[in-house]
C-alpha cells in the first residue's frame, strides 16, 4: 500500500517526538544490547509487478499452467538492538524473495518462464518498551515493545526461460534493480530466547514515479505489448512476521 512522502514525514516526526518525551521522563538508566537472527515472511502483493505477470498470462494462449501472482516474500532477517531505559532502537537487515513460473507447449516443446523478485533491505527502528520484567539475561528477558520502522530496500527482478526439463539448471538473468522505501509500525514480543514480531510496512510513494525495474521486466517478458502498457509502479506494502532467536550481548 503506497504512502505519500508528506504523510510518512509527519508520522516519523510524531514517533520521534514521542520517543524523546518518554526518554526524558524515564526514571531508569539501564542499557541492554541484543542480536537476533531468524526468518521473515512478508505478505505483499505488488500491484505493478502482478500487472506485468497478468499481462504475460493473458497474451500466451499456449500456457498449460499460468504464472501466479506474487503475494508472499520470505527469507533471512537479523538485527542489532539496544534497550536504553524504556526506549528501544535497532539496526537490521533482511532478504525476502519469491519465485513464480508459467509452463506451456511452444513449438511442440514444454517451455517454462520463471520470474524471481528479491528484496535486500536495511532498516532502522525506534520504539518504546510497553512492558518488561527488567531482566536482560539469556533465556530470562520478557518484554513487549512497540514502535516504528523505516526500511531502505533494493528490489532485484530476474527471469529465465527454457525447456521444462532444463530450466532448473539455467542461470537467472537480472533485468534491473529498483530502490524502495518502506515505513510502518511493529510490535516485538521478546520471550526469553525467542522474538516474535508482527509488523506492517507501507510502500512510500515518491510522486508516483514509475518502477525502472518493472519497465525492464515488462519489456523482457512481454516484448509485443510493453509499449502499449502504462508505466507500472511497484505498489507494494503489507503485513509481515519476524521470528528469531535472540542473543544478549551485555548490559550496563
Amino acid at each position: 500500500m503506497p504512502l505519500s512522502l508528506r504523510r510518512w514525514t509527519l508520522c516519523l516526526a510524531l514517533h520521534l517526538g514521542l520517543a524523546v518525551s518518554l526518554s526524558a521522563q524515564s526514571p531508569d538508566s539501564g542499557i541492554a544490547f541484543t542480536f537476533d537472527l531468524g526468518y521473515q515472511a512478508h505478505f505483499e502483493s505488488p500491484d505493478g509487478l502482478n500487472f506485468v505477470v497478468g499481462r504475460y498470462n493473458e497474451t500466451r494462449n499456449f500456457l498449460t499452467s499460468e504464472m501466479e501472482p506474487f503475494d508472499q516474500f520470505s527469507g533471512l532477517t537479523g538485527s542489532l538492538g539496544a534497550y536504553l531505559a524504556w526506549l528501544y532502537f535497532d539496526l537490521g537487515f533482511n532478504r525476502r524473495a519469491q519465485e513464480r513460473s508459467a509452463e506451456g507447449v511452444l513449438n511442440g516443446q514444454a517451455t517454462v518462464r520463471g520470474v524471481r523478485t528479491t528484496n535486500y533491505g536495511v532498516y532502522l527502528s525506534a520504539g518504546v518498551a510497553l512492558a518488561s520484567n527488567g531482566v536482560a539475561a539469556p533465556f530470562k528477558m520478557m518484554a513487549v515493545t512497540a514502535g516504528m520502522r523505516s526500511e531502505f530496500s533494493a528490489t532485484r527482478f530476474s527471469t529465465r526461460t527454457g525447456p521444462a526439463d532444463q530450466v532448473g539448471s539455467l542461470d537467472w538473468e537480472e533485468v534491473e534493480n529498483d530502490l524502495r522505501f518502506y515505513v510502518g509500525p511493529f510490535v516485538k514480543f521478546t520471550l526469553g530466547p525467542l522474538v516474535v514480531e508482527p509488523y506492517y510496512l507501507f510502500d512510500v510513494d515518491f510522486s508516483d514515479l514509475p518502477s525502472v525495474g518493472l519497465l525492464s521486466l515488462n519489456e523482457e517478458i512481454n516484448p509485443s505489448t510493453f509499449q502499449r502498457d502504462p508505466d507500472p509502479t511497484y505498489g507494494g506494502g503489507g503485513f509481515g512476521l519476524r521470528i528469531a532467536a535472540i542473543l544478549y550481548l551485555g548490559s550496563g
